[in-house]
């Protein structure tokens, strides 16, 4: 699944959290991150390192997060 149609990358990973029936607390928990970055990639108030992005899309079950990545380099 692609991310296409979304215009942040936070609303790119809201979706792919979704798509993979995840909750931020479970992606957190993954990640080994504070709940509280997720929340605030979720919300544009933050957002990764584009080389950890590949990281996050495996946590999510290989879904892509492709809209916003190029606003992280």
């Amino acid at each position: 699944m692609t991310t296409q149609g979304h215009s942040t990358f936070g609303n790119a990973l809201r979706a792919a959290i979704a798509a993979a029936g995840y909750t931020q607390a479970r992606l957190a928990r993954e990640l080994r991150i504070d709940p509280g970055q997720v929340s605030r990639w979720v919300n544009d108030k933050a957002v990764p390192h584009s080389e950890t992005v590949e990281c996050y899309s495996q946590a999510l079950d290989n879904r892509r997060l492709d809209v916003g990545v190029s606003q992280l380099e």
